[in-house]
Protein backbone atom coordinates (compact mmCIF):
# COMPACT_ATOMS: atom_id res chain seq x y z
CA UNK A 1 0.00 0.00 0.00
CA UNK A 2 2.98 2.38 0.97
CA UNK A 3 4.68 1.79 -2.28
CA UNK A 4 1.44 2.52 -4.72
CA UNK A 5 1.14 5.57 -2.53
CA UNK A 6 4.38 6.86 -3.08
CA UNK A 7 4.31 6.13 -6.44
CA UNK A 8 1.06 8.09 -6.67
CA UNK A 9 2.92 11.10 -5.03
CA UNK A 10 5.90 10.75 -7.23
CA UNK A 11 3.85 10.79 -10.50
CA UNK A 12 1.79 13.39 -9.16
CA UNK A 13 4.58 15.92 -8.87
CA UNK A 14 6.00 14.86 -12.51
CA UNK A 15 2.85 15.54 -13.87
CA UNK A 16 2.88 19.28 -12.50
CA UNK A 17 6.72 19.77 -12.60
CA UNK A 18 6.21 19.32 -16.28
CA UNK A 19 2.94 21.08 -16.98
CA UNK A 20 3.07 23.24 -20.12
CA UNK A 21 2.55 26.51 -17.93
CA UNK A 22 5.18 25.74 -15.93
CA UNK A 23 7.59 24.70 -18.46
CA UNK A 24 7.19 28.14 -20.24
CA UNK A 25 7.14 30.15 -16.86
CA UNK A 26 10.50 28.77 -16.36
CA UNK A 27 11.13 30.40 -19.91
CA UNK A 28 10.10 33.58 -18.86
CA UNK A 29 11.55 34.19 -15.57
CA UNK A 30 14.07 37.27 -15.99
CA UNK A 31 14.68 40.08 -18.39
CA UNK A 32 13.12 40.44 -21.95
CA UNK A 33 13.99 43.64 -24.26
CA UNK A 34 11.50 44.46 -27.10
CA UNK A 35 13.52 44.22 -30.11
CA UNK A 36 10.65 45.12 -33.12
CA UNK A 37 7.19 45.61 -33.21
CA UNK A 38 5.17 44.70 -36.67
CA UNK A 39 8.85 43.30 -37.91
CA UNK A 40 10.30 46.98 -37.47
CA UNK A 41 13.18 47.49 -35.05
CA UNK A 42 11.96 49.69 -32.35
CA UNK A 43 15.34 52.30 -32.37
CA UNK A 44 16.17 54.75 -30.21
CA UNK A 45 12.48 56.51 -29.50
CA UNK A 46 11.19 53.34 -28.19
CA UNK A 47 12.17 50.92 -25.64
CA UNK A 48 10.51 48.10 -22.66
CA UNK A 49 12.03 45.88 -20.61
CA UNK A 50 9.34 43.37 -19.01
CA UNK A 51 10.86 41.17 -16.02
CA UNK A 52 9.12 38.24 -15.12
CA UNK A 53 9.84 36.68 -11.78
CA UNK A 54 7.60 33.65 -11.08
CA UNK A 55 6.18 32.19 -8.16
CA UNK A 56 4.04 29.54 -8.84
CA UNK A 57 3.50 26.72 -11.61
CA UNK A 58 1.80 29.26 -14.10
CA UNK A 59 1.82 32.97 -12.52
CA UNK A 60 4.07 35.18 -11.08
CA UNK A 61 4.84 39.01 -11.01
CA UNK A 62 6.11 41.20 -14.02
CA UNK A 63 7.56 44.90 -13.89
CA UNK A 64 7.60 46.66 -17.11
CA UNK A 65 10.81 49.67 -17.80
CA UNK A 66 9.95 51.41 -20.54
CA UNK A 67 10.18 54.76 -22.53
CA UNK A 68 8.71 56.14 -25.51
CA UNK A 69 10.04 59.90 -27.05
CA UNK A 70 12.36 60.55 -23.77
CA UNK A 71 9.28 59.86 -21.74
CA UNK A 72 10.30 57.25 -19.57
CA UNK A 73 7.48 55.41 -17.12
CA UNK A 74 7.56 51.81 -14.62
CA UNK A 75 4.93 49.63 -14.15
CA UNK A 76 4.37 46.59 -11.63
CA UNK A 77 2.18 43.89 -11.49
CA UNK A 78 0.88 40.15 -11.95
CA UNK A 79 1.38 37.77 -14.30
CA UNK A 80 -0.51 34.20 -15.74
CA UNK A 81 0.16 31.93 -18.49
CA UNK A 82 -2.89 29.82 -19.38
CA UNK A 83 -2.23 26.65 -21.06
CA UNK A 84 0.90 27.95 -22.92
CA UNK A 85 -1.42 29.99 -25.13
CA UNK A 86 -2.24 32.88 -23.55
CA UNK A 87 0.04 35.91 -21.49
CA UNK A 88 -2.31 38.07 -19.29
CA UNK A 89 -0.41 40.61 -17.53
CA UNK A 90 -2.20 42.93 -14.96
CA UNK A 91 -0.27 46.31 -13.75
CA UNK A 92 -1.17 47.79 -10.24
CA UNK A 93 0.13 51.24 -10.76
CA UNK A 94 -2.06 52.50 -13.30
CA UNK A 95 -5.18 53.47 -11.70
CA UNK A 96 -7.61 52.05 -13.44
CA UNK A 97 -5.34 48.07 -13.38
CA UNK A 98 -3.71 48.16 -16.97
CA UNK A 99 -4.61 44.45 -18.52
CA UNK A 100 -2.64 43.40 -21.28
CA UNK A 101 -3.42 40.45 -22.88
CA UNK A 102 -1.59 38.60 -25.38
CA UNK A 103 -1.70 35.46 -27.66
CA UNK A 104 2.18 33.44 -27.32
CA UNK A 105 3.04 32.71 -30.52
CA UNK A 106 6.87 31.22 -30.07
CA UNK A 107 8.76 30.88 -26.74
CA UNK A 108 12.55 29.71 -26.67
CA UNK A 109 14.83 30.29 -23.78
CA UNK A 110 16.19 33.67 -25.81
CA UNK A 111 13.19 34.77 -27.71
CA UNK A 112 9.54 35.68 -26.99
CA UNK A 113 7.17 36.43 -29.67
CA UNK A 114 3.83 37.69 -28.94
CA UNK A 115 0.65 39.52 -30.34
CA UNK A 116 -1.99 41.52 -28.52
CA UNK A 117 -5.58 41.83 -30.13
CA UNK A 118 -6.40 44.94 -28.89
CA UNK A 119 -3.51 46.63 -30.78
CA UNK A 120 -4.18 45.92 -34.48
CA UNK A 121 -2.95 42.40 -33.90
CA UNK A 122 0.45 43.95 -33.29
CA UNK A 123 3.03 41.48 -33.01
CA UNK A 124 6.30 42.44 -30.54
CA UNK A 125 9.78 40.22 -29.97
CA UNK A 126 11.56 40.22 -27.27
CA UNK A 127 14.93 39.11 -26.54
CA UNK A 128 15.93 37.62 -23.22
CA UNK A 129 18.51 40.08 -21.48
Amino acid sequence: MKKGLGFIVILSVIFFACSPESVLNKKLNGEWELQSINGQNVGDSISQTLIFSKDKRSDGTVSELASKNNVSYSNSGVYYVFKSQTLTMAFSDDPNVDTRVFSIIESSKSELTLTQEGKGNAKFVYKKK
